[in-house]
């Protein structure tokens, strides 16, 4: 039986109306191939009339899923495209503009006096803060003094370890890690890869 949450996604996905991120969780969902076979059977019953479903291809439709999400992916690179340029020529025109006035009175000006600067080099790190996300939809702040324990990950606030997954285990589980404004997470992988969440990230 199809979970709810990924029932949601193929519903979205089959009216049009999945976002990026949701294709990418069913792309990775239909890599399984009991996931593939509750795939075609839950679109058998629920949205194809019996003729079309006898020629139903799920290779096709991953080959298309695929494609579309490209697709995606490209327009959304594109407008981010867009958006940074936008950003770096308001920056390089920014920059002309008070670069201009400031070499003005220098430019006119015989006797310039300089006063020096003081630069403040003391910039604060971010802090070490996040959400993780679980599977239900519950959410536990991770933080300084915070500490979180299951069976498979610990955290004592400042970083989340994972360690080796039972070979038994059938179902797999996805959390989400989002990190805040002014913090920062350190993660440590199963495998031992580590990872390092920078601010506003996920």
């Amino acid at each position: 039986m199809i979970d709810k949450k990924i029932e949601n996604i193929v519903t979205k996905f089959l009216t049009h109306q999945a976002s990026v991120i949701e294709m990418e969780q069913l792309d990775v969902w239909l890599q399984n191939v009991e996931n593939e076979r509750l795939f075609g059977d839950y679109v058998q019953t629920n949205y194809a009339i019996e003729h079309e479903m006898r020629q139903f291809d799920t290779h096709k439709l991953k080959t298309g899923l695929q494609k579309l999400m490209d697709e995606e992916k490209r327009t959304v690179r594109l407008q981010k495209m867009r958006r940074i340029i936008g950003y770096a020529t308001a920056a390089v025109v920014t920059g002309l503009l008070v670069t201009g006035y400031f070499l003005k009175d220098s430019v006119f000006t015989r006797t310039v006096e300089t006063k020096p600067r003081i630069v403040n080099k003391n910039i604060e790190r971010g802090s070490d803060k996040a959400t993780l996300t679980l599977e239900d939809g519950s959410h536990v702040v991770l933080g300084k003094g915070t500490s979180y324990n299951t069976q498979n990950a610990r955290s004592n606030g400042e970083e989340i370890v994972y360690g080796a997954a039972e070979s038994n285990i059938v179902k797999v589980v996805y959390n989400f890690l989002t990190v805040p404004r002014g913090g920062q997470f350190h993660l440590v992988l199963s495998d031992g890869t580590e990872v390092w969440l920078n601010s506003e990230s996920q």
